[in-house]
């Protein structure tokens, strides 16, 4: 009986499995914001003009957006400028982090700070100081991703429940 106990004891503490899969829930949580350009609550704010304009003056001499052109047939201007995407790079560095009591999803090192500005908002930034960047919140969980991560931890802790009846 005692072994049974200890075997208990150690199964509940073992949470690594259930952790890594929470991170991933939030990561695809975070993912789905991207690709939906906002979250539940809505729509991120549109792109400024000006911000559109220095887009697709940059596309202009662009490589990349030239071979697309010549592949598609599509003129330069009508590829959609996606909010929080413009290189892809914050995007690729958003990582998890899981143990064996905590499963995060975020930024981390410097790009948290450019991260917090794009969540949050400011209206401080650029050289100036001037420059008005609204909150466009991408690390938020979604609804349906909340209830996976419940079923999650159901279904891992339904062999311990049995185990102690």
């Amino acid at each position: 009986m005692v072994a049974r106990v200890r075997e208990l004891k150690t199964a509940m503490y073992e949470t690594k499995t259930p952790m890594s899969k929470v991170a991933t829930i939030l990561y695809q949580s975070v993912m789905k914001n991207f690709s939906e350009e906002g979250s539940e609550k809505g729509k991120w704010t549109p792109l400024s003009p000006i911000t559109t304009g220095k887009r697709r003056q940059r596309e202009g001499a662009s490589r990349r957006v030239s071979k697309l052109v010549h592949v598609t047939g599509k003129s330069a201007s009508s590829f959609k400028h996606r909010i929080l995407q413009d290189t892809g790079f914050m995007k690729s560095m958003i990582s998890t982090h899981f143990d064996n009591s905590s499963a995060e999803v975020g930024l981390y090192g410097e790009m948290a700070k450019l991260g917090m500005v794009h969540q949050k908002g400011t209206k401080r930034a650029g050289v100036s100081h001037n420059v008005r960047i609204p909150a466009r919140p991408f690390i938020t969980l979604r609804p349906e991703y909340r209830q996976r991560i419940v079923n999650v931890i159901s279904q891992w802790l339904k062999p311990k429940q049995g185990a102690t009846q």
